[in-house]
């Protein structure tokens, strides 16, 4: 009698959990969370460092997320530096000393008077961050919110604009799903489940799609976890991490959602050559 050969299973990418109940999503947020307290730990523990992408990637949480980047992350996630500073007002912001002499340098980061880790970079490293919205008040508001400036600072603020040379680089933005939530992210897996039931190949995208959008809400979900400042150090560096991650990848910067105001984004580039100031500096008074 010849033996039945079981069908082959369809193969489906690791770490997705298909059950899309409420207590199934806490776990799955759970699970999150512990692989990125795992990658935080070893950090804090001087296992290795943020710049050594390589360990990092043995770490549960990167392999995983790496996993759906490399897949399709790379492309779903990726916009044009051009593109960002067509579609955004950009600038950036900072409080002034009363007797302060403002230039364009003052609003250029170096290395000597970056004495603190900024969310994605460490203290002395020369990344450019500024805020990017919708209008001239958005960012300044935000810029205002992001440097904790109270009533009565001097406060300075720079528009910043495009160095054309670098307008082909490519920017990840965290952002990208932003007005979605995770129902949606199941329906729509559901829905595509339903209309390719034949296809194992487009069923395998739209899972992917679905492990990246949950895995990329959940990450900037974490960006809102209020931090003390003596923790900072500590607290930011699986971001610093991820923020390595994305520029061995090839990335010039991230876009990520402000933590101090909801209307506005922050931008931060890998290189501070990528914009430059311009136009008048605002020179006020927080009132």
């Amino acid at each position: 009698m010849k033996a039945r050969i079981p069908p082959k299973k369809k193969a489906i990418p690791p770490g997705i959990v298909l059950d899309f109940s409420p207590d199934e999503r806490k776990k799955a947020a759970v699970t999150f969370k512990k692989t990125w307290e795992q990658l935080k730990n070893l950090l804090a523990n001087k296992v290795f460092s943020y710049d050594q992408t390589e360990r990092a990637l043995q770490t549960d949480f990167l392999k995983q997320f790496d996993d759906l980047f490399q897949s399709i992350g790379k492309t779903v996630l990726s916009t044009e530096l051009k593109d960002v500073f067509s579609s955004y007002t950009v600038g950036r912001g900072t409080i002034l000393g009363v007797d302060e002499v403002v230039s364009y340098c003052r609003f250029i980061p170096i290395a000597n008077f970056i004495k603190h880790d900024n969310r994605f970079s460490p203290e002395g490293v020369e990344w450019l961050y500024l805020a990017i919205g919708s209008n001239n008040e958005t960012i300044k508001h935000c810029s205002e919110s992001e440097c904790n400036a109270q009533k009565s600072d001097r406060f300075g603020f720079c528009h910043f604009s495009l160095n054309t040379e670098c307008g082909d680089v490519k920017i990840v933005d965290l952002t990208k799903f932003a007005d979605e939530n995770y129902d949606d992210f199941n329906n729509q897996l559901v829905s595509s489940i339903q209309r390719y039931k034949k296809s194992e190949e487009q069923i395998r995208y739209g899972i992917r799609m679905w492990g990246l959008k949950t895995y990329s809400t959940m990450l900037s979900e974490e960006i809102f976890v209020p931090i003390e400042d003596s923790q900072k150090k500590v607290e930011y560096t699986p971001f610093q991490t991820m923020a390595k991650y994305f520029e061995k990848q090839g990335f010039g910067g991230i876009i990520y959602k402000s933590t101090k105001y909801q209307y506005a984004k922050k931008l931060v580039l890998f290189d501070k050559i990528y914009a430059n100031p311009f136009d008048s500096i605002d020179d006020y008074f927080i009132s």
